[in-house]
């Protein structure tokens, strides 16, 4: 089975996590997957593999978090929605 737009639902979600703080700051990689606990555990490691292989994230060699790039970061756009105060983050289209 096919999961479209996982790599950026992945990016967006880690975009979510910078504008808490507004800094790029390494996050625990099992609660970024617990968000996406639908998802086959492979297809999701693979998902985040080819994000780390494109420049968007890092991963430190233990697998236990993972971090934006510059790459990433620049790939990520805020919308506002009406709502005051209210942002959505999204990932532009990835190669």
């Amino acid at each position: 089975m096919e999961f479209k737009n996982l790599r950026r639902q992945i990016l967006a979600n880690l975009g979510h996590k910078w504008r808490e703080n507004n800094i790029i700051q390494s996050v625990d990689l099992e609660t970024i997957q617990s968000e996406f606990a639908d998802i086959p555990e492979d297809d999701f490691g693979a998902s985040i593999q080819s994000l780390e292989d494109d420049g968007y994230i890092r991963i430190p060699s233990d697998w236990q978090t993972i971090r934006l790039t510059h790459k990433g970061l620049d790939h990520l756009r805020i919308m506002y929605t009406d709502r005051k105060d209210e942002e959505i983050i999204v990932a532009e289209k990835l190669n």
